[in-house]
């Protein structure tokens, strides 16, 4: 998903007036204890839920990403065409 903390703090905060420097300190606070990753590709920001899979079990059939995969990354799900 994209990680600018601006794009987070709208999509998680839509009518409040969190500063973005406190987003970006949680963000790294994620990242820090292994919950997300952070990575970039082609100058873009994007975030990766390190145990996504792990909470969405039920989930077998998953529509592939719109968003680049960080290097290395290997996806846990199989993709429905």
């Amino acid at each position: 998903m994209p990680g600018q903390p601006a794009y987070i703090r709208s999509a998680v905060w839509p009518y409040d007036d969190i500063p973005l420097a406190e987003i970006e300190k949680d963000l790294e606070a994620l990242a820090a204890i292994g919950n997300i990753m952070r990575y970039q590709v082609e100058g873009r920001t994007y975030i990766q839920l390190v145990n996504w899979h792990k909470y969405q079990s039920n989930a077998e059939w998953l529509g592939v990403s719109d968003y680049p995969a960080p290097d290395g990354w290997v996806d846990h799900a199989r993709y429905h065409g």
